[in-house]
This record gives structure tokens, sequence and C-alpha cells, in this order.
């Protein structure tokens, strides 16, 4: 009978335990990928965003690799300032989730494929309305991006525009 009585206890014990443990596992995942979690699951958003204020951490936009791309690219002088150009991209955002605003950069090259200038914008930089940073690119929308920037080289042969997350 002694047996049966600390049989029991230690059973519930262990089980209590268990619980804790896949508690404390579950909300491990949903701290470390809750990022993924609030883009995917829509419904998760609320109480996600209520825990990072108790646990005062960010829930940053996803910024998958490839996620947003180039549709097209175009480098043009200002026919008034020969110093000014100006950058048009076509951003789409190929995903099916809202994605962080990449990074875009031109680098401006000679005759030779050498770098004469090289620039990276940042979203604060080329968005015209700033409140669209936070927002993100909508899941698979496309957006054109124009850049004024004066340059104060040589004219360029050649240019390049990548596009990258920090």
């Amino acid at each position: 009978e002694k047996k049966q009585r600390y049989g029991k206890w230690f059973t519930a014990s262990y089980s209590l335990l268990i619980l804790l443990l896949i508690i404390t596992a579950f909300g491990q995942l949903s701290y470390h990928y809750r990022d993924q979690l609030y883009a995917h699951f829509p419904a998760s958003r609320v109480p996600l965003f209520k825990a990072c204020q108790l646990l005062k951490c960010q829930i940053r936009l996803l910024a998958e690799k490839g996620a947003v791309t180039k549709e097209s690219q175009e480098l043009v002088l200002l026919s008034s300032n020969p110093q000014i150009l100006t950058l048009s991209v076509m951003l789409q955002n190929r995903s099916n989730t809202v994605q962080a605003w990449p990074m875009i950069e031109l680098v401006l090259m000679d005759n030779r494929k050498k770098t004469l200038l090289q620039r990276v914008f940042t979203p604060q930089e080329y968005l015209i309305n700033k409140k669209e940073v936070g927002l993100g690119i909508g899941a698979n929308t496309k957006k054109n991006i124009d850049i004024n920037f004066e340059l104060g080289i040589p004219k360029a042969a050649s240019y390049e525009v990548k596009l990258f997350y920090p």
C-alpha cells in the first residue's frame, strides 16, 4: 500500500513536470519564431504583441532572401542638371507574407567595370511615405521606387543595382 501511494504521487509529479516542460518549450519556440508566427498566423498577432510588450521584445517584419526582387531598373539623367540622377526600381514581393523593405545598393562603374561610386539607400531614404517603412511591402505586390541623388563624379558607363537585407 505504501508503494502504491508513493507510486501515484510519483506519477502525478512526473506528469506535472512533463506538462510544465511542454509549456516552457512551446513558450521558447513561440518567442524564437515570433516574427514568422506573426506573419503566417494572423490570429496569433494580438497574443504575440501583448507577450512582447511584457517581455520587452520586438516583432520584426520578415526579411526573407529572394522574396523581394527587382523587376526593372532604370538610371536617368535629369536634363536640367546633368549632375542629378533618378534611379527607378520596380520592387516585387513574391512572398505570401508582408516583407521588410530591402536596402538598395547602386554601383556606378566606368568602361573597365571599375567602381566609381557605391551607394546604399535605406528604406527611410527612398520611401516618400515614412509610415510605409514599418508596414513593409505587402504580400504579392509591386512598388515603383524613384530615388533622386546628386552625382559628384564623372559620368559612369554602366551601373548595377542590388537588393539586400542587413
